[in-house]
């Protein structure tokens, strides 16, 4: 997924085809998203992602043989196995960290969260470093900016090639899976209403519990920045506003990563003594001052120290907020509750996406990071305010 935006930005030349394709998929995941927290929330969480990774599987396969079997590079697979990733993301991250509250005591929480966030974070971000440098190549003049001396050349994969080794990743995550057994943690009660009712209960749950929706719906702002920057600004930011390579794109995902690993490593010892939402509101801070030096400076070192320290704020807040969650919302509520923060988010990063569209912002890349910035500040206001609301609030 990370390969295939630089794919569409340097490949195909394609920037106007592919903001509108994230633009479409993203509204359409407004939509998908309440329904997929639903589903969550009534059916077995381990065959919920078992079947969505044989569907992803399908997918990938079924494109990766179209491609090699035409030599045709067009844009409509690409898109296809792009639009099913991103509404596969409102489904799959729901039901995992449901099924991960579902086997855990609540002691465990904090740590399960961090461990989680450290396995997600590397193997997530590693991975789009390797698909950037697959889709470029990497000769010994690559490995020498390194410093590794080697006549090893790997040569430049086609993105469906990628597509085949993706395929072949959703198989073995589905054979792990199947091989895991487990009980219920603590007793919850799997709720069997219909689609319209279920969706009408979560709601109804923020009624009586507004500080978890205030909570939620505000704790997201980092990641609604993260993924306009990573997925939709990013590409074109390196080639436009740093005039760099596909190599400088792939290392700041790897420094990010590092970043993020720093946070689910750490982030709990350095919080451990502060509430969730001072942790996040702290991190939030850090998020502007990112997204503002990015605005400011032109300079691919720069961008590795920020994608760094983007990494350590997404990924720390992350796992203080799912932790929160995790304390105050029955299991049996858990996915359409994400869902209604999921819906929120997307529709955050549609407005975001809608306005960086226009050609003013498109010419001045870095008009779009003080917009981030000015978001995030937006959303700490709630929290501020709330503050004191949220820390008391029992569980």
């Amino acid at each position: 997924m990370m390969a295939i935006p630089w794919y569409f930005i340097n490949h195909l030349d394609a920037k106007e085809a592919y903001n509108l394709i994230f633009v479409l998929v993203t509204a359409l995941t407004f939509f998908w998203s309440p329904y997929a927290g639903t589903i969550v929330d009534r059916y077995p969480r381990k065959n919920v992602l078992i079947i969505l990774m044989s569907v992803g599987m399908a997918f990938l396969f079924a494109s990766s043989c179209y491609g090699m079997a035409t030599g045709e590079v067009i844009m409509w697979p690409l898109a296809v196995v792009f639009g099913f990733t991103i509404l596969n993301y409102n489904l799959h991250f729901p039901a995992l960290y449901a099924w991960t509250q579902e086997m855990t005591t609540s002691k465990n929480y904090g740590k399960v969260n961090s461990v989680l966030e450290i396995q997600g974070q590397a193997t997530t971000m590693l991975a789009g470093g390797v698909g950037v440098f697959l889709l470029q190549g990497m000769g010994p003049s690559d490995f020498a900016s390194f410093g590794i001396e080697t006549t090893l050349n790997i040569k430049a994969w086609t993105i469906y090639e990628i597509f085949l080794m993706d395929a072949i990743s959703y198989l073995i995550a589905i054979i792990l899976i199947s091989t895991i057994r487990y009980q219920r943690a603590e007793e919850s009660i799997i709720d069997k209403e219909k689609i319209l009712a279920r969706y009408k209960n979560g709601i109804r749950y923020f009624k009586t519990n507004t500080h978890v929706f205030k909570f939620g719906a505000f704790a997201y702002a980092v990641f609604v920045v993260l993924i306009v920057h990573a997925i939709f600004l990013l590409p074109i930011y390196v080639k436009e506003h740093l005039q760099e390579n596909a190599r400088v794109f792939a290392i700041s995902e790897v420094c990010y990563t590092i970043g993020a690993l720093c946070a689910g490593i750490w982030i709990r010892r350095i919080f451990k003594k502060v509430h969730a939402v001072n942790g996040v509101l702290v991190l939030m801070v850090l998020c502007v001052l990112v997204l503002l030096s990015l605005a400011f400076t032109q300079h691919y070192l720069v961008l590795f120290l920020v994608s760094a320290l983007f990494g350590l704020s997404n990924s720390g807040a992350r796992v203080l907020r799912i932790t929160y969650l995790f304390e105050h919302v029955p299991n049996n509520t858990i996915g359409r509750v994400a869902s209604v923060f999921q819906a929120l988010n997307i529709g955050a990063r549609l407005v975001l996406a809608l306005l960086f569209m226009t050609p003013f912002v498109l010419e001045n890349i870095a008009t779009a990071y003080i917009i981030e910035a000015v978001f995030v500040c937006f959303c700490m206001i709630p929290l501020l305010i709330g503050r004191k609301a949220i820390i008391k609030a029992k569980p």
